[in-house]
C-alpha cells in the first residue's frame, strides 16, 4: 500500500515539476521576444523624444560615506548611491500581449542612459559613476530606473569656528549632462537634500546638506539657453585641531 501510494506522490511531483518547466520556458520565450521587440540597436545612441526636446531625468542621491583625503585636505571624497529615472517611449510595451509582464532588466549598453556627470570634479580624470551597475529596469510604461553607485570628488572650502572649536567644510559640486543643454534635457531632483538613510559612519560630522536646480549659462555663446543641472551642497566639520595649520 505504502509503495502505491508513493508512487502516486512521485507522479504527481513529476508533473507539477514538468508544468512549472513548461510554465518556465513559455515565460521565457515571451521575454525573450519582448526583448526582441523594444531593443533597437540604433536607437541607444539617440536620446528619447530629442524630437520634442528631450526626456527628463529625475535623480535621487543616497550618500554611503563622507572623507576628506589625507593628501589634500581641502578635497572631500563621498560615495554615493545615485537613482536615476526617465521616461523612453521607445521601450514601452503593452503587459497583455506579453504574459501579463509589466517590467524586464536590460542592460544598459542596450539603451539610451543619460551622460551625467560631475563639472568642476577635484578628480576629472575618475569617472563618476562606478562601472559594475551594467543593469537597468525597465517598466512597461517606458519608465527607466537605474541606481548606480558614484564618487563624488570635490573641493572644500575649510574654515576654522573658534566658538566650538571644529573645521568647517563647505562644499559645493554641480550635478548635470556634460553635452546637452536645457532645450536638449532636463535635470530634476528627487528630494531637496541628500538622502543620508544609507550612510553608516564617517569622520566628519555632517550638518546639512541640499540639492537645487540651477541653469549654467555661458554669456560667449549668443542665444544659448545653458545646462540644466543641480546644485549639490554639502556642509560637514571636524573636530581635529591638528589640521588647523593647514589652514589658517
Amino acid at each position: 500500500m505504502n509503495s502505491i501510494l508513493s508512487a502516486i506522490i512521485f507522479g504527481v511531483c513529476c508533473v507539477l515539476v514538468a508544468v512549472h518547466a513548461q510554465r518556465q520556458s513559455a515565460r521565457s520565450a515571451i521575454s525573450s521576444a519582448l526583448l526582441r521587440s523594444i531593443i533597437q540597436e540604433e536607437d541607444c545612441e539617440v536620446r528619447p523624444n530629442s524630437d520634442i526636446g528631450g526626456p527628463t531625468v529625475w535623480i535621487n542621491m543616497h550618500l554611503i560615506g563622507l572623507e576628506k583625503l589625507k593628501e589634500r585636505t581641502n578635497v572631500l571624497q563621498a560615495g554615493l548611491s545615485v537613482d536615476l529615472r526617465w521616461n523612453d517611449p521607445r521601450l514601452s510595451w503593452d503587459p497583455e500581449e506579453y504574459g501579463n509582464i509589466t517590467n524586464i532588466f536590460l542592460p544598459i549598453k542596450k539603451i539610451w542612459i543619460p551622460d551625467i556627470t560631475i563639472w568642476q570634479s577635484a578628480d576629472p580624470t575618475k569617472p563618476f559613476f562606478s562601472k559594475e551597475q551594467k543593469i537597468a529596469q525597465v517598466f512597461s510604461t517606458g519608465d527607466v530606473l537605474w541606481a548606480p553607485k558614484a564618487t563624488m570628488t570635490v573641493y572644500s572650502d575649510m574654515s576654522v569656528n573658534n566658538v566650538s572649536d571644529s573645521i568647517e567644510h563647505r562644499a559645493t559640486a554641480y550635478l548635470g549632462s556634460w553635452m546637452l543643454n536645457v532645450g536638449q534635457i532636463d535635470i530634476q531632483s528627487s528630494q531637496p537634500i541628500i538622502d543620508l538613510t544609507m550612510m553608516h559612519w564617517s569622520p566628519l560630522h555632517l550638518e546639512n546638506t541640499s540639492v537645487s536646480r540651477v541653469v549654467q549659462v555661458f554669456n560667449e555663446i549668443p542665444g544659448f539657453n545653458g545646462y540644466p543641472l543641480l546644485q549639490l551642497n554639502i556642509f560637514a566639520t571636524e573636530r581635529d585641531n591638528s589640521s588647523k595649520s593647514v589652514i589658517m
